[in-house]
This record gives structure tokens, C-alpha cells and sequence, in this order.
């Protein structure tokens, strides 16, 4: 498999440094919008599950188990209630999975499996009822492969969730001039809700849900650039509208051009 790289964005040194020197725990901020929109989401989406609801064939015998891809440092695996859910993970770097076994402990949730390596080198067990992975398969030049091996360790009639941000709208446009290297980072040609309709398809998968979330989000738009003339208005503009995006009013304003965000849910074959 061929990773579409940036050093300053994917390289071991990049994310060592980024896990070491972030805040723990690390939760769920209701306060802010992102945050917000695809927790509320997730667990639309996942409680939806453990009550036989829009999915058939589905069925409730104790907890069910809920994979995360990337899973550092563990503050999405959080939302789940320990009653009904039980929670791992895979995480590549080492700081990142020292921080996702501290976040989690801090949190007092008892993980199932916490799997340090490669995802691509691990063998697949086919163990989990919920396989998911949030702003991951954007980073790869072939994506339905990534996401094919994401179904090697989900059991049959088991659930996929595919979260990817969304750069062909006004983010996009602000992400270029803002820092045109994030954006190279992307794989912007699955950010529309068609490829993800393609990808149910090509894969056998029955399509649950595909939705735009998150509305216009200020920080999803990233620099790591110093301040420039170019940058100075975009980075301006979007302080102003992190002010403007408090308002829970916002979050359900969607769309291919507006939204920050993509989630996608499908249903694997018996």
C-alpha cells in the first residue's frame, strides 16, 4: 500500500511529539461544535445498534465490542457507556499508545485490547461487533483498501463506521490558503457523499447511513505555518468564527459545501 505522506503531518517524529504534549485526559467537549456533532452521531448511530434499531439481523447478547483504528488518545472510545459497549483500540506510534492507555486509565475505563503496531502488519481477527475509524483512510491513495482491511476484523453482520473530514467545500478553499500542504495531505477525491455510495457497493456492504455532520467548523482548517500575509486573514476570519459557531442553532446546517465532516455507517454481510 502506497501512504500519501507529509513529513510534517504523518512522520513518527511528528505524532511522538504531538501525543507527548498533549493535555490528559483527553474528553469530549460538548462546548465545542465538533465535538459535539460527532459524538451526538456516533452514538445515534452505535446505541442504535445495541437496541436491534435500523439493523437487521442484529443481536443483543451482552456488551458489544467496538474497535477504533488510530485510537489515540482514546477520547472518542470514551463516549461509550462501559455497560454496554466494551472498547479497543490500535495505535501505531508508542507516545501515541502511551497516551491512549494513560487517557483511558485516567478515565477509569477498562479497555478490552489496546494493540500497538502497524495496521497494516498486524494479522486481523474478525473479533468485533463495531469497527471504526475517524479521519484515518483519507491519508491513503487507495482508501477501499484500507477500508476492505478494516472488515477483516469485523464479524459477520458487524457494523463499519467510516468518519472522514470534508475538504471539497468552503473548507477546503480556506485550507489552501491557509496551508496548502495539510490539504496535500488529504485524499480529497472521496470527500462527497457519492464515493461513499460507491464504496458500500464495491465492498457488499449494506449502507446504513451516510450524512453530512458538523456544519461550518473553524478548526478543522489547520496551519502549521508561520503567520504570513496570506495566512493573516483566513486565520483572522475563522477566530471570529469560532465565537459565531457556540451556537447549538449551527449544528444541524448541513451539506456537501458547508459541512465539516463525513460519516458513513454500513452493515458487513452474515
Amino acid at each position: 500500500m502506497t501512504k500519501k505522506t507529509n513529513q510534517n503531518l504523518t512522520d513518527v517524529e511528528f505524532w511522538t511529539n504531538y501525543w507527548h504534549n498533549l493535555a490528559l485526559p483527553s474528553t469530549v467537549d460538548q462546548n465545542f461544535s465538533f465535538d459535539r456533532c460527532l459524538s451526538r452521531a456516533l452514538l445515534k448511530n452505535v446505541t442504535r445498534l445495541a437496541s436491534n434499531d435500523g439493523v437487521p439481523g442484529s443481536e443483543y447478547v451482552s456488551r458489544k465490542s467496538i474497535l477504533e483504528v488510530g485510537a489515540a488518545p482514546g477520547k472518542w472510545l470514551s463516549i461509550f457507556p462501559p455497560d454496554t459497549f466494551c472498547v479497543s483500540g490500535i495505535e501505531y506510534s508508542e507516545a501515541g499508545m502511551m497516551a491512549l492507555r494513560k487517557n483511558l486509565e485516567m478515565l477509569s475505563i477498562q479497555p478490552k485490547e489496546l494493540i500497538h503496531g502497524d495496521f497494516f502488519a498486524i494479522e486481523p481477527s474478525p473479533a468485533y461487533d463495531i469497527v471504526m475509524s475517524l479521519g484515518f483512510i483519507e491519508h491513503f491513495d487507495n482508501p477501499v483498501e484500507v477500508v476492505d482491511r478494516h472488515l477483516k476484523w469485523l464479524l459477520p453482520g458487524g457494523v463499519l463506521i467510516i468518519g472522514v473530514p470534508n475538504f471539497s467545500g468552503i473548507h477546503g478553499f480556506v485550507q489552501k490558503h491557509l496551508d496548502l500542504g495539510v490539504l496535500q495531505a488529504h485524499n480529497t477525491s472521496i470527500m462527497n457523499e457519492k464515493w461513499f455510495e460507491n464504496l458500500g457497493e464495491t465492498l457488499r456492504l449494506q449502507t446504513h447511513s451516510i450524512e453530512y455532520l458538523g456544519s461550518f467548523e473553524p478548526d478543522l482548517p489547520l496551519t502549521y505555518k508561520a503567520l504570513s500575509v496570506r495566512s493573516f486573514a483566513p486565520k483572522a476570519l475563522l477566530r471570529l468564527a469560532r465565537y459565531v459557531r457556540r451556537a447549538r442553532f449551527f449544528d444541524d446546517l448541513n451539506g456537501p459545501r458547508i459541512s465539516s465532516y463525513i460519516l458513513a455507517v454500513y452493515k458487513k454481510s452474515e
